[in-house]
């Protein structure tokens, strides 16, 4: 079992061969550092938290979950309890929307409530104009 948290260029993996050994800790930083795209690495060998940020354009998150995976540095992820009404584990977040298509749906809302917005106050305008 392993802990994951991920962000775009931010990959935070929980190692218990790193943790209180700090050889092995200070191997998985040489070795993670060596990975093309990876741009730093913290750890806590108190912890075993692997702190890791790399380019987005060169390397990913799962490219390095799978590197830490097949050099045994980590587990397999632990499924997650389902909450009622949603399926568990990574397809509960199947159904959202890229970033990028999320952006544009929320300009787009905007633009649209602001284009009727002033068309509302153009039409109360003309109204009390004429009255």
């Amino acid at each position: 079992m392993i802990y994951l948290h991920h962000v775009p260029g931010r990959l935070r993996v929980r190692s218990a061969k790193v943790k209180r050994d700090a050889a092995r800790a200070a191997e998985i930083e040489r070795w993670l550092r060596s990975i093309p795209g990876v741009t730093g690495v913290l750890l806590s060998v108190l912890t075993g938290s692997v702190l890791i940020h790399y380019d987005v354009r060169i390397a990913d998150g799962g490219g390095l979950v799978t590197l830490l995976r097949d050099e045994g540095w980590i587990g397999a992820p632990a499924p997650r309890p389902a909450r009622p009404g949603r399926p568990a584990g990574s397809a509960a977040f199947r159904h959202l929307l890229p970033p990028k298509k999320v952006q544009r749906l929320l300009a787009e809302a905007i633009l649209k409530a602001v284009a009727e917005a002033a068309i509302e106050r153009s039409v109360l305008a003309i109204a009390a104009a004429i009255l």
